[in-house]
């Protein structure tokens, strides 16, 4: 029968578009409303001094800083008091912004400042004298939110449209439910192929993966937020609403409106899981991209390739390139790439399947990328490559059944109402009010960067010194733009449809392309957002390597010679400035890392690369030779063709290398460490069930056991002083020896008498407290002796005159030394194992050799350390203790975090730091310019900084480790009454104090 004697198919009944357009039009308008709906929030208020106590001076640290109203309620009584205190001493007395009650009568208010900051309660009056002193301070709790009765059954309801919606859509496209005829058969076929050479490789291909992905939750290097996220979401724990504050920074403003990670990580961090389980979430987004790409996608756009073995195998290491610098941890990037490759992988089989399930997959895919957006700000991305499959879904709808423009609007709003659904998310326990003052909060402390600092993110990819342009990153954004420049060209001349099957394979190189431009509304510039685009870049190498290889079939095109000689320009020059990138990761991550201070030579040099492509080349044409039987096809033409592929092997050859470079540094850096710190060390022992602290497990805090007893001989003085010589005095006191009182153009020669060096445990050191210069022209030695031996026997150098001389990338000009003027004592550490078996004395000799300023050295008598570990200091600190975010991931036993909630900040007892190479990130959450939630702590306590000693820190790299700080007071610790109410507004009522100025608020 002709085709045109078919039956044709019955038109669509209005009904059902008109039913398909209100229901997507109920389902965003309820979307709509969502932000508007009654939220259950906390007023929270506080009053010093506590119920049945007297005033006593005390911490009260606020966070916003301002509260949104304070009373202090002043007696007359102790008005009186505190004019006789000033009055014998000279001072006056000030009432600010207070009430004052005389006697039984109404209360006066005196005029005052404006309150912008609390950081105390406290009065220089007894206890007695103050006693009727009453302040009473409402927070500004602003965040403390969540859904009411009302708002869940609203965002109910919108699900339930979006979803009849969906079913709706699905109706109108035509979807056949029904099972195909021969699914069994092809299940058998599918099968039996597994045991051919292609399905082995497939299944290579897949073991790669899968088996690299669950390595990499060991062994993969720390993200920079990991932390951040966890205490984000260990401090909503613990409050009323679960509000997510940012608890370090930004005046604690609420991650909102991108808070779905966050409740993922505080569910698991609920259950008590260390930093291994948190990040298994983002392997498992990494494994899921893996199946979506492999089996919905590659069918997708390469329908007559996907089944080869080369082709999957570029698709799995363009997956890891992608994947593992980028997409470990708690970051909110992999959950956007899981969302958006589910997006794009719906959408190209709607549009690639008419007739079977288009309308269902067209759901799915205005599902997830509505849930894409709920995520983070740069899955903007995932419009990228569905801008580009739109005209092809509309075609779908509008042809079925003769359904027309009609029904195209009706399934476009039916789409809208379902992507809506996704995004509902985001105000999920949140209102229009608190999402909107939350972006105002970031927006005012920053840093928000606008749409055209795009190139700042470019800037920090080819820059150097942190991880954000490290090798790992540089990789796959470097290269797979390499792929782009050869790829986009044929594109453009319509090389896709020189074959059959490959309408679709311009989607994932043109969405890429967009995806970079969509990065720039972006607020932030950081280069971990480049992981949103994993999926749909690792699909973008695939199908480019494939469209170049299949276009070289016709190498005499002149666009084909064109792209191909500009791809392997591209792919030389980017390849080689991807591995000029240090072999850089966050911190710790980086210890053991190969190759960290430079670059990866001599990969880094576009001649190494045109040496690969020359290679390539040769093995290319071998193989194209050979498969030519004997001369069929001229050598010129293999030639020529295998020339036009080059810019895919090379990008290929560049991919496989830097996986490789990756994950070998990774399976190296515990084994160069030895019994030193490593993350995948930590994350080993809490997979085997040891009790481990991280990097602290590594951290020693030195017991000083005393000078070492006189072991005989005398001091031996030419130039030096005993007990003086030297501008401040020695920190421990005891016998010490300088060259100063000469002046600093003196010289002189210093030879003590010996000390002993008692038998004791191995992991004791001896340290020298010294000051002035110890080397540049002057000598400091710490000589021994051999038991029964008048020694020396030999001698250990006591300078500690390193300046890191050597050169720093790419700069490899070393500065010569300046001539130091240290006059300040530091402690200079041999460890006793650094001795040789035996030795039972030491003394300090000393010769001074330098004139000029500075020109002087002093040292103090050895004396013997014990080190102690610094865990049980700080399990059993008497209160919180602060860690920062950047190591909370690596000091994992200590989760006793200061709260930071209901508008009020915990004191800590001890500080936990990362290295001070991170600068002003170290300290942001004391900032108050960057609205640190422990700024006002500086205004009430004081900080000692307590001496510790990591276990490879011979190593100048890794001595830096970190830094443990006491805080003391001489207030009492928050002693005062909080009590919160639950009220409920609407979604937009909330406080409008301005930020950072509070106006005075009503009494």
């Amino acid at each position: 029968m002709h085709s045109s004697d078919r039956p044709a198919a019955p038109a669509l009944p209005r009904r059902l578009v008109v039913a398909t357009l209100l229901t997507g039009l109920l389902a965003g308008l309820l979307a709509a409303l969502v932000p508007f709906a009654p939220v259950d929030t906390r007023t929270t208020t506080v009053t010093w001094p506590r119920v049945g106590e007297q005033p006593v001076s005390t911490t009260a640290a606020f966070q916003p800083y301002a509260p949104e109203a304070v009373r202090v309620e002043v007696p007359c009584p102790v008005l009186r008091a505190a004019v006789a205190r000033s009055a014998g001493t000279g001072t006056a007395t000030t009432v600010v912004g207070s009430r004052v009650t005389p006697g039984d009568g109404e209360p006066r208010v005196v005029p005052g400042a404006v309150v912008r900051a609390v950081a105390a309660f406290t009065t220089q009056l007894s206890p007695a004298d103050a006693d009727g002193l009453r302040v009473t301070a409402r927070t500004a709790d602003w965040f403390a939110a969540a859904s009411s009765p009302a708002k869940t059954v609203l965002v109910g309801v919108q699900w339930l449209a979006a979803a009849v919606a969906a079913l709706l859509l699905a109706r109108l496209a035509g979807d056949r439910f029904r099972r195909r005829h021969g699914a069994a058969r092809l299940r058998r076929a599918r099968l039996a192929a597994v045991g051919t050479p292609a399905g082995i490789g497939r299944a290579a291909a897949d073991v790669l993966v899968l088996v690299t992905l669950a390595a990499w939750t060991v062994l993969g290097p720390l993200s920079t937020d990991d932390g951040f996220t966890e205490a984000i979401a260990r401090n909503a724990s613990a409050t009323a609403t679960g509000d997510f504050g940012n608890v370090y920074r930004w005046g604690n403003a609420s991650e909102a409106p991108y808070t779905l990670v966050i409740r993922l990580v505080r569910a698991l961090a609920e259950t008590g899981v260390g930093p291994l389980v948190l990040r298994v979430p983002s392997v498992l987004a990494g494994m899921a991209v893996w199946l979506l790409l492999s089996r919905v996608a590659l069918p997708a756009v390469l329908p007559r390739h996907h089944r080869r073995a080369w082709v999957r195998g570029t698709l799995g290491v363009a997956l890891l390139a992608w994947w593992l610098p980028l997409n470990l941890g708690v970051r909110p990037e992999p959950f956007a790439a899981l969302a958006a490759t589910a997006a794009l992988c719906c959408a190209l089989r709607a549009a690639a399947r008419p007739g079977r399930r288009g309308g269902t997959w067209t759901a799915a895919a205005a599902l997830t990328a509505g849930l894409a957006l709920a995520v983070t700000p740069s899955a903007l991305t995932v419009a990228g490559p569905l801008v580009l499959l739109l005209p092809a879904l509309w075609r779908r709808v509008t042809r079925h059944a003769g359904g027309g423009v009609a029904a195209g609007i009706a399934a476009t709003v039916a789409a809208a109402g379902i992507a809506a659904a996704g995004l509902t998310p985001v105000f999920t326990g949140q209102s229009l009010y608190t999402v909107a003052r939350a972006t105002e909060m970031h927006q005012f402390y920053g840093p928000a960067s606008p749409w055209f600092q795009e190139l700042r993110r470019w800037s920090y990819l080819l820059g150097f010194g942190t991880e954000q342009g490290g090798l790992g990153r540089r990789v796959p954004v470097l290269l797979t733009v390499a792929l782009l420049v050869a790829a986009l060209p044929l594109v453009a001349r319509g090389a896709h449809r020189w074959g059959p099957g490959r309408r679709r394979t311009p989607v994932p190189l043109a969405g890429f392309a967009l995806g970079l431009v969509l990065l720039t509304p972006a607020p932030s510039k950081w280069t971990h957002y480049f992981g949103t685009l994993a999926g749909t870049g690792a699909l973008a190498v695939a199908v480019g390597v494939v469209l170049v290889v299949t276009a070289a079939r016709r190498p005499a095109d002149a666009t084909v010679r064109g792209a191909a000689a500009a791809g392997t320009l591209a792919a030389v020059v980017l390849a080689a400035l991807a591995f000029a990138g240090r072999n850089e990761w966050f911190l710790w991550s980086g210890w053991g890392v190969p190759r960290n201070d430079g670059p990866f030579t001599p990969l880094d040099s576009p001649v190494s690369w045109a040496l690969v492509a020359v290679l390539v080349l040769v093995v290319s044409a071998a193989v194209a030779y050979r498969a030519g039987r004997g001369g069929r096809r001229s050598v010129r033409e293999g030639a020529a063709r295998t020339a036009a592929a080059l810019p895919a092997g090379v990008v290929v050859v560049a991919l496989v290398t830097g996986v490789s470079v990756v994950v070998s540094s990774f399976v190296v850096a515990p084994l160069r460490q030895g019994g030193g710190y490593s993350v995948g060390g930590q994350l080993w022992d809490e997979l085997t069930g040891r009790d481990t602290c991280g990097i602290l497990d590594h951290v020693s805090v030195p017991v000083d056991a005393g000078a070492l007893p006189v072991a005989g001989g005398a001091d031996t003085l030419t130039g030096f002083t005993e007990g003086r010589g030297w501008v401040e005095a020695p920190p421990r006191g005891g016998l010490a020896w300088g060259g100063l009182d000469g002046g600093p153009g003196t010289t002189g020669e210093l030879r003590t008498r010996w000390f002993a060096v008692t038998p004791g445990p191995g992991d004791r050191v001896l340290s020298v407290d010294v000051a002035g210069r110890t080397g540049q022209g002057n000598t400091l030695e710490l000589e021994y002796a051999l038991a029964g031996s008048p020694g020396p026997d030999g001698r250990l150098s006591l300078d500690d005159t390193a300046t890191g001389a050597r050169g720093t990338y790419p700069t490899e000009r070393v500065q010569e030394a300046v001539p130091l003027d240290r006059p300040g004592w530091r402690t200079v550490r041999v460890p006793v194992p650094a001795l040789p078996d035996g030795v039972d004395r030491v003394r300090v000799h000393a010769v001074d050799d330098a004139v000029g300023p500075g020109g002087w050295v002093a040292a103090a008598a050895p004396r013997m350390l014990t080190p102690a570990p610094v865990v049980p200091m700080l399990r059993d600190a008497d209160g919180p203790v602060y860690v920062d975010w950047s190591i909370l991931w690596a000091a994992p036993c200590l989760r006793d975090l200061p709260a930071v909630r209901a508008g009020l900040v915990q004191t800590p007892r001890y500080l936990v730091l990362g290295p001070s190479s991170l600068g002003f990130a170290l300290d942001v959450s004391f900032a108050d310019v960057a609205g640190g939630s422990f700024a006002a702590m500086r205004r009430t306590t004081t900080e000692q900084v307590v001496a510790t000693r990591v276990d490879t820190a011979d190593d100048p790299d890794q001595a830096d480790w970190g830094a443990i700080t006491r805080i003391d007071t001489d207030l009492a610790v928050d002693a005062y009454d909080v009590a919160s109410v639950p009220v409920r507004r609407w979604g937009w009522e909330g406080d409008r104090a301005p930020i950072g100025y509070p106006a005075l608020p009503a009494p």
